[in-house]
Protein backbone atom coordinates (compact mmCIF):
# COMPACT_ATOMS: atom_id res chain seq x y z
CA UNK A 1 0.00 0.00 0.00
CA UNK A 2 1.40 3.65 -0.41
CA UNK A 3 2.14 6.15 1.62
CA UNK A 4 -1.31 8.02 1.26
CA UNK A 5 -4.04 6.37 0.10
CA UNK A 6 -6.39 8.66 -1.61
CA UNK A 7 -10.48 7.70 -2.04
CA UNK A 8 -12.89 9.74 -3.65
CA UNK A 9 -16.28 9.20 -2.00
CA UNK A 10 -19.29 10.30 -2.88
CA UNK A 11 -21.55 10.37 -0.07
CA UNK A 12 -23.24 6.95 1.95
CA UNK A 13 -23.31 5.39 -1.83
CA UNK A 14 -19.99 4.34 -1.41
CA UNK A 15 -19.52 4.01 2.51
CA UNK A 16 -18.64 0.58 2.16
CA UNK A 17 -15.38 1.90 0.21
CA UNK A 18 -14.31 3.85 3.01
CA UNK A 19 -14.82 0.97 5.11
CA UNK A 20 -12.79 -1.40 3.20
CA UNK A 21 -9.49 1.52 2.98
CA UNK A 22 -9.71 1.90 6.36
CA UNK A 23 -9.99 -1.74 7.55
CA UNK A 24 -7.05 -2.29 5.04
CA UNK A 25 -5.49 0.99 6.41
CA UNK A 26 -5.34 -0.14 10.26
CA UNK A 27 -3.20 -3.16 9.58
CA UNK A 28 -0.15 -0.90 8.71
CA UNK A 29 0.91 2.79 10.48
CA UNK A 30 0.29 4.66 6.98
CA UNK A 31 -2.09 7.75 6.82
CA UNK A 32 -4.76 7.83 5.17
CA UNK A 33 -6.13 10.90 2.95
CA UNK A 34 -10.04 10.66 2.62
CA UNK A 35 -11.34 13.21 -0.42
CA UNK A 36 -15.12 13.34 0.14
CA UNK A 37 -17.93 14.80 -2.13
CA UNK A 38 -21.49 15.21 -0.96
CA UNK A 39 -21.96 14.40 2.69
CA UNK A 40 -19.00 14.18 3.83
CA UNK A 41 -19.88 14.46 7.83
CA UNK A 42 -22.37 11.43 7.34
CA UNK A 43 -20.11 9.31 5.61
CA UNK A 44 -17.37 9.24 7.90
CA UNK A 45 -19.97 9.08 10.65
CA UNK A 46 -21.47 5.42 8.83
CA UNK A 47 -18.06 5.04 7.53
CA UNK A 48 -16.36 4.15 11.44
CA UNK A 49 -19.62 2.63 12.59
CA UNK A 50 -18.75 -0.24 9.55
CA UNK A 51 -14.87 -0.43 10.92
CA UNK A 52 -16.25 -1.12 14.43
CA UNK A 53 -18.84 -4.13 13.10
CA UNK A 54 -16.20 -5.36 11.14
CA UNK A 55 -13.50 -5.16 13.42
CA UNK A 56 -16.10 -5.92 16.96
CA UNK A 57 -13.28 -3.71 18.68
CA UNK A 58 -13.33 -0.18 19.93
CA UNK A 59 -9.21 -0.37 20.33
CA UNK A 60 -9.91 0.00 16.35
CA UNK A 61 -12.36 2.81 16.15
CA UNK A 62 -9.94 5.18 18.03
CA UNK A 63 -7.09 4.17 16.12
CA UNK A 64 -8.53 4.48 12.66
CA UNK A 65 -10.46 7.99 13.48
CA UNK A 66 -6.95 9.65 14.69
CA UNK A 67 -6.06 9.42 11.48
CA UNK A 68 -8.51 10.98 9.13
CA UNK A 69 -6.89 14.00 7.06
CA UNK A 70 -9.16 15.95 5.00
CA UNK A 71 -7.33 18.76 3.57
CA UNK A 72 -8.14 22.40 5.11
CA UNK A 73 -6.74 25.56 5.98
CA UNK A 74 -7.36 28.31 7.75
CA UNK A 75 -7.63 32.35 6.38
CA UNK A 76 -8.11 35.53 8.44
CA UNK A 77 -8.95 39.02 7.40
CA UNK A 78 -9.58 42.35 9.55
CA UNK A 79 -10.25 45.73 9.18
CA UNK A 80 -10.93 48.96 11.06
CA UNK A 81 -14.93 49.74 10.35
CA UNK A 82 -15.65 53.54 11.30
CA UNK A 83 -18.40 52.73 13.23
CA UNK A 84 -19.63 51.36 16.58
CA UNK A 85 -20.05 47.46 17.20
CA UNK A 86 -23.41 47.79 17.76
CA UNK A 87 -23.76 49.23 14.03
CA UNK A 88 -21.80 46.63 12.57
CA UNK A 89 -23.18 43.74 14.10
CA UNK A 90 -26.80 45.26 13.02
CA UNK A 91 -25.22 44.64 9.10
CA UNK A 92 -24.07 41.54 9.79
CA UNK A 93 -27.59 40.31 10.68
CA UNK A 94 -29.76 42.34 8.33
CA UNK A 95 -30.36 40.69 5.36
CA UNK A 96 -31.04 44.02 2.87
CA UNK A 97 -27.66 44.80 4.05
CA UNK A 98 -25.77 41.68 3.42
CA UNK A 99 -26.86 41.84 0.17
CA UNK A 100 -24.69 45.12 -0.20
CA UNK A 101 -21.33 44.73 1.17
CA UNK A 102 -21.03 40.73 1.64
CA UNK A 103 -19.92 39.94 -1.89
CA UNK A 104 -16.55 40.58 -2.90
CA UNK A 105 -15.73 43.05 -6.17
CA UNK A 106 -16.64 41.49 -9.56
CA UNK A 107 -19.38 39.44 -7.38
CA UNK A 108 -23.50 40.37 -7.36
CA UNK A 109 -25.32 38.18 -4.49
CA UNK A 110 -28.63 37.04 -3.73
CA UNK A 111 -29.90 35.35 -0.24
CA UNK A 112 -33.19 32.52 -0.94
CA UNK A 113 -33.61 33.13 2.60
CA UNK A 114 -31.81 34.31 6.03
CA UNK A 115 -32.84 33.33 9.05
CA UNK A 116 -29.86 35.65 11.57
CA UNK A 117 -30.29 33.46 14.95
CA UNK A 118 -28.72 30.56 16.19
CA UNK A 119 -29.48 27.29 14.74
CA UNK A 120 -30.92 29.40 11.69
CA UNK A 121 -29.03 30.52 8.80
CA UNK A 122 -29.20 31.27 5.19
CA UNK A 123 -29.03 30.03 1.35
CA UNK A 124 -26.85 32.24 -0.63
CA UNK A 125 -26.03 32.25 -4.47
CA UNK A 126 -22.90 34.67 -5.19
CA UNK A 127 -22.18 35.28 -9.16
CA UNK A 128 -19.11 36.67 -11.13
CA UNK A 129 -19.84 39.51 -12.90
CA UNK A 130 -17.68 37.93 -15.91
CA UNK A 131 -19.45 34.66 -17.03
CA UNK A 132 -16.38 33.31 -18.09
CA UNK A 133 -15.13 32.83 -14.34
CA UNK A 134 -16.03 29.58 -13.54
CA UNK A 135 -17.77 28.91 -10.24
CA UNK A 136 -17.91 26.99 -7.56
CA UNK A 137 -20.94 25.44 -8.23
CA UNK A 138 -21.87 25.77 -11.29
CA UNK A 139 -20.33 27.98 -14.28
CA UNK A 140 -19.95 31.04 -12.99
CA UNK A 141 -21.82 31.02 -9.66
CA UNK A 142 -21.04 30.14 -5.89
CA UNK A 143 -23.65 28.71 -4.00
CA UNK A 144 -23.50 28.10 -0.12
CA UNK A 145 -25.01 26.79 2.66
CA UNK A 146 -24.93 28.38 5.86
CA UNK A 147 -25.63 28.16 9.97
CA UNK A 148 -25.59 30.50 12.32
CA UNK A 149 -24.12 28.45 15.61
CA UNK A 150 -23.77 31.41 17.79
CA UNK A 151 -24.86 34.97 17.73
CA UNK A 152 -23.81 37.18 20.22
CA UNK A 153 -24.54 40.62 19.86
CA UNK A 154 -22.29 43.03 19.52
CA UNK A 155 -19.34 40.98 19.66
CA UNK A 156 -19.34 37.77 18.02
CA UNK A 157 -21.24 35.58 14.95
CA UNK A 158 -20.26 32.20 14.05
CA UNK A 159 -21.35 30.41 10.98
CA UNK A 160 -20.16 26.88 9.43
CA UNK A 161 -20.89 27.02 5.59
CA UNK A 162 -20.88 24.11 3.09
CA UNK A 163 -20.37 25.00 -0.81
CA UNK A 164 -22.66 23.23 -2.84
CA UNK A 165 -20.01 21.80 -5.58
CA UNK A 166 -19.27 18.60 -6.83
CA UNK A 167 -15.41 19.21 -6.38
CA UNK A 168 -14.05 17.20 -3.33
CA UNK A 169 -11.53 20.06 -2.73
CA UNK A 170 -14.12 22.08 -1.81
CA UNK A 171 -15.74 19.40 0.43
CA UNK A 172 -16.18 20.12 4.24
CA UNK A 173 -17.60 22.53 6.12
CA UNK A 174 -15.74 25.50 6.96
CA UNK A 175 -16.14 27.61 10.11
CA UNK A 176 -16.16 31.92 9.87
CA UNK A 177 -16.19 33.91 12.96
CA UNK A 178 -16.97 37.37 13.03
CA UNK A 179 -15.25 39.28 15.75
CA UNK A 180 -15.85 43.01 16.76
CA UNK A 181 -13.38 44.81 18.98
CA UNK A 182 -14.04 48.56 20.59
CA UNK A 183 -11.27 50.78 18.76
CA UNK A 184 -10.76 54.65 18.52
CA UNK A 185 -11.55 54.36 15.49
CA UNK A 186 -14.61 52.92 15.19
CA UNK A 187 -14.87 48.46 15.31
CA UNK A 188 -11.42 46.15 14.42
CA UNK A 189 -13.49 43.41 12.74
CA UNK A 190 -12.03 40.33 12.02
CA UNK A 191 -12.99 37.23 10.37
CA UNK A 192 -11.47 34.32 10.88
CA UNK A 193 -12.25 31.11 8.55
CA UNK A 194 -11.01 27.69 9.67
CA UNK A 195 -11.22 23.98 7.76
CA UNK A 196 -11.39 26.10 4.60
CA UNK A 197 -11.32 23.23 1.84
CA UNK A 198 -7.99 23.35 0.19
CA UNK A 199 -9.90 23.77 -3.10
CA UNK A 200 -10.04 27.47 -1.35
CA UNK A 201 -6.69 29.56 -2.20
CA UNK A 202 -5.88 31.67 0.67
CA UNK A 203 -4.26 34.69 -1.18
CA UNK A 204 -7.75 34.54 -3.21
CA UNK A 205 -9.96 34.10 0.32
CA UNK A 206 -8.06 37.22 2.03
CA UNK A 207 -8.27 39.75 -1.07
CA UNK A 208 -12.39 38.06 -0.94
CA UNK A 209 -11.97 39.18 2.88
CA UNK A 210 -10.59 42.61 2.22
CA UNK A 211 -13.12 43.41 -0.44
CA UNK A 212 -16.29 42.41 2.06
CA UNK A 213 -14.47 44.19 4.52
CA UNK A 214 -14.31 47.25 2.53
CA UNK A 215 -17.46 47.12 1.33
CA UNK A 216 -18.88 46.68 5.20
CA UNK A 217 -16.92 49.84 5.79
CA UNK A 218 -18.31 52.11 2.76
CA UNK A 219 -21.57 51.12 3.39
CA UNK A 220 -21.97 51.82 7.17
CA UNK A 221 -20.36 55.20 5.81
CA UNK A 222 -23.12 55.71 3.44
CA UNK A 223 -26.03 54.94 6.22
CA UNK A 224 -24.22 57.34 8.44
CA UNK A 225 -23.59 60.03 6.12
CA UNK A 226 -27.64 59.41 4.97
Amino acid sequence: MNSAHRQAVDGPKHVACIASGIAEMAKTDEPLTLHVMGDGTRALRRARFIVCGIGRAGQLHTKVASRFTLMSHTDVGRAVIGAPPAAVFAALVDVGARTVWLPPDGMSGRFEWFDARPGGGYHLILTYDDPATRGKSANNVDVVEVRFTIVEEPRRLVEEADFVSDDPTLAGTMTMTWSLEDVDAGTLVTITATDVPDGISSPDHVTAFESTLSNLDRYLQDRSAS
